[in-house]
């Protein structure tokens, strides 16, 4: 599957592994038997929407606190329940300039090696930041957006300047809108 991105105004094309390729279609699976069910969706999470969120919330905040865990997550969730961002959890994730791990490759791939699982002196922690935003927690108030302040040059931190709306946790600013 070939997949184009556009970062910047640039366009990048990206081959799928097999790895990707197995996991956007299992993402547009229906929901299993083992799924369970989220107060905050109102609906059943299977074990393969799990699993991503456990892994979309490592690559962006494993070396944030457990409260910036659940913000990343959250996010996550704002974005999936507005449907603006995309109709399934995988489009949300891949969603173009969304996540920076779904968009260089790093989401399955870090270091050149295939991610399976969220490493196990961090994988406790994860899954509990997962279940407490799949409960109904948000630290960012209804977040849609966050980026991380010192992977930002002085331009994009003046440009971000006029955000409205900011929740500031550890090194991430989440916010919903521009002002």
């Amino acid at each position: 599957m070939l997949c184009v991105f556009y970062l910047i105004g640039h366009r990048i094309s990206y081959q799928l592994t097999m790895q990707e390729e197995i996991a956007h279609e299992k993402a547009q699976e229906p929901v299993q038997e083992s799924a369970r069910f989220s107060e905050r969706l109102q609906r059943e999470i299977s074990d393969d929407e799990l699993y991503l969120l456990n892994m979309i919330t490592y690559m962006e905040a494993g070396n944030q606190s457990l409260e910036g865990q659940i913000a990343v997550t959250a996010v996550v969730l704002n974005r999936l329940e507005n449907g603006a961002f995309g109709d399934c959890l995988w489009n949300v994730l891949f969603a173009s300039n969304a996540f920076e791990p779904c968009q260089n490759g790093q989401f399955v791939r870090r270091n050149g090696q295939v991610i399976t699982q969220v490493p196990e002196s961090l994988k406790e922690q994860i899954a509990n930041a997962v279940d407490r935003a799949l409960s109904g927690e948000d630290p960012t108030n209804g977040a849609y957006y966050f980026y991380n302040q010192l992977y930002c040059s002085e331009e994009e931190l003046q440009m971000r300047e006029n955000i409205g709306g900011v929740t500031k946790i550890g090194f991430h600013i989440f916010y919903s809108q521009w002002s």
